[in-house]
């Protein structure tokens, strides 16, 4: 993980058991290289959480509550990125390159 993580970068940690080590030695792994871990996970605090800077721990014993309470802020983070995108196309500070035409 900390191959593929760099300052300024983002790691989204989910999990509905919130007891994955597996998870949570990525989280440490990212975090040392400098990039920004959040989690959300079940129940805390958990060993994921903890791994983070910052977590949110759903408070419900069913799996399936955590996990679609998971796909809700899934959907609500994608709106919100669709959004700012079309927001700074509009604006013009986004957009493809324009090429130059090719000179013969």
């Amino acid at each position: 993980m900390s191959t593929d993580c760099r300052p300024g970068d983002v790691l989204l940690c989910l999990s509905a058991t919130a007891g994955d080590e597996r998870i949570a030695a990525a989280a440490a792994a990212a975090g040392a290289a400098g990039t920004k871990t959040w989690a959300l996970t079940g129940q805390g605090p958990n060993a994921v959480a903890d791994a983070c800077e910052e977590a949110a721990c759903v408070d419900a014993v069913a799996r399936s509550t955590i996990e679609e309470v998971q796909v809700a802020a899934i959907h609500i983070f994608c709106a919100a990125v669709n959004s700012t995108v079309r927001n700074a196309i509009r604006a013009g500070r986004l957009g493809a390159k324009k090429s130059r035409p090719a000179t013969a």
